[in-house]
């Protein structure tokens, strides 16, 4: 019903749109002296025409109206997306700046209107409010990091509190304590000046399959909102419907994965809309979206890291992660551990903890299968992870 009402609005602003063009049409030949269209033609053709021209647009804006709707609900979308990534300062100094740059631009443009020449003027007016509106826009943005708003407000906050204590201080013998209060309480506001808000979470293919981050989510140490672009679910659904049996267990575990952040995430998931059609990598969307978002990037993609390392984007790699959780272990430690194979090098056993971390021990070759205890030697930190050295312990 909210879609009929919708096509049928855009259809009457066709109409309107269409008149309004005769209209000014018949304004310009007025002008230059011709005439309006009910002068030129007799009132019945002009009406006619009048009519013929809001039909034909409405016609045209109703059959487009599914595109119309659609591209005005982005447009919608990303102007509200651009001022909530903004700071309220931020907004507020911006919007003085415009108002400043009108006013000047009023000023300006009734000495233009002054000189003649109708059109030259107006098209000259129409720039220079465009013109002053966005330098002052943008100059009262630059201004808003100049001043500290919320130390303003905490300053009148805490003479308020001064005050208080001050009156009630001759009730109050421990004079220390009260100056302690007022030390820390100042203390305590001038560190929470530096604000640090959470950067938006865009996840990777990669991530979403893996499964993991679900996981991390549940803990609750996940911060700010968690972004699942349009194209990665677009992508996970075309492994779900390859015909290639691994490619499409991939893409139901990272379908499954979506349904589970969002029963874990309650509240912080968004499905983003941004799509750049004239970008065809997955991988180069994600740094751009990051850009826009001013956000990071989830992923255990190697490749994706670096390359949106170089772009200066922030990443949140699930392997990195895993890594810096694992055991700490160091030299001289003693482990119980089973010989799972034989290694690379002669003599060389491989063992596994529990985090899945490899063990390499010397002298474990041919105790394949059985538990021993062994000491461990050195740890070797990689890009791909930890790895352990051991050697086996004399009987």
């Amino acid at each position: 019903m909210g879609k009929k009402i919708a096509k049928i609005s855009v259809a009457f602003l066709g109409i309107l749109l269409g008149i309004g063009i005769c209209a000014t049409i018949s304004g310009i030949l007025s002008r230059f002296n011709i005439g309006p269209l009910e002068q030129i033609f007799s009132p019945w053709t002009a009406i006619l025409i009048y009519s013929g021209s809001g039909l034909i647009c409405g016609a045209i804006c109703f059959i487009f109206s599914n595109s119309i709707i659609n591209n005005s609900l982005k447009l919608f979308r990303w102007c509200v997306n651009a001022i909530s990534r903004q700071s309220l300062p931020k907004i507020i100094m911006s919007v003085v700046g415009l108002i400043i740059g009108l006013i000047i631009a009023i000023l300006i443009s009734t000495l233009i209107g002054t000189l003649g020449g109708r059109w030259i003027s107006l098209l000259i007016k129409i720039f220079i409010y465009i013109a002053l509106g966005y330098i002052g826009a943008a100059i009262g943005g630059k201004f808003s990091n100049e001043i500290n708003f919320s130390g303003i407000l905490k300053k009148r906050r805490r003479k308020k509190k001064k005050s208080a204590l001050d009156e009630n201080i001759e009730e109050n013998d421990d004079t220390e304590d009260i100056d302690e209060d007022i030390e820390s309480d100042f203390v305590y506001e001038k560190k929470s000046d530096i604000s640090n808000f959470a950067k938006p979470k865009i996840i990777d293919t990669s991530a979403i399959i893996d499964g993991r981050f679900a996981d991390i989510c549940k803990t609750g140490i996940v911060e700010g909102e968690i972004v699942i672009p349009v194209f990665v679910l677009d992508e996970l659904q075309h492994l779900a419907d390859s015909a290639d049996d691994m490619k499409r267990t991939k893409g139901r575990l990272g379908l499954d994965c979506v349904e589970r952040l969002k029963k874990e995430c309650k509240g912080s998931i968004t499905i983003s809309d941004s799509d750049y059609e004239n970008i065809k990598e997955v991988d180069r969307k994600l740094i751009m979206l990051a850009m826009d978002l001013n956000g990071m990037i989830v992923t255990n993609d190697y490749n994706l890291n670096k390359v949106a390392s170089v772009q200066n984007v922030f990443v949140f790699n699930i392997n990195e992660l895993a890594n810096a959780v694992k055991t700490v272990l160091v030299p001289g430690e003693q482990l119980f551990l089973p010989i799972m194979k034989e290694g690379k090098e002669p003599g060389q056993g491989i063992a596994y903890l529990d985090d899945g971390t490899m063990v390499v021990v010397e002298g474990g070759s041919d105790m394949v299968g059985e538990t021993i205890q062994m000491t461990v030697t050195s740890v070797l930190q990689t890009s791909a992870g930890r790895m352990i050295f051991a050697t086996k312990n004399k009987k």
